[in-house]
């Protein structure tokens, strides 16, 4: 809490919208991605909201702040196509263990549309 200068849990009560105001301007001068200014802002509104569940303090000054818009993350991963998809399925050959084991492991990560490391990781 250096940002506000915030040093006992009273002090919670002294923090208006303006001091949010003045704090997410500070995070934007700091050229921080707006996903991450996002995550704090919303990490902030969840703690003010808990004190308010608990009566710590009277409102949430966090709510009227307005947020960076958030950046939709679909398409950013290139995808394979279907004519791609079909050759990479033909590379293991059919008529060895291994081949169809292979075989299996890419008609699932392409079925379900998995990269290498989220298979990795069931292990």
């Amino acid at each position: 809490m250096r940002f506000t200068g915030i040093r006992r849990p009273e002090e919670f009560r002294l923090v208006t919208p303006p001091h949010v105001i003045a704090w997410r301007d500070d995070l934007v001068g700091r050229h921080l991605d707006r996903a991450t200014i996002r995550h704090r802002l919303s990490a902030l509104a969840s703690l003010f909201e808990y004190l308010c569940d608990k009566n710590a303090v009277t409102h949430n000054p966090v709510k009227g702040v307005k947020r960076p818009k958030a950046e939709a993350n679909e398409g950013k991963t290139p995808a394979i196509g279907d004519h791609q998809a079909r050759k990479l399925l033909a590379k293991p050959k059919e008529t060895s263990l291994k081949g169809k084991r292979d075989r299996a492991i890419l008609a699932t990560l392409l079925y379900h549309a998995l990269r290498r490391q989220n298979f990795a990781n069931w292990r």
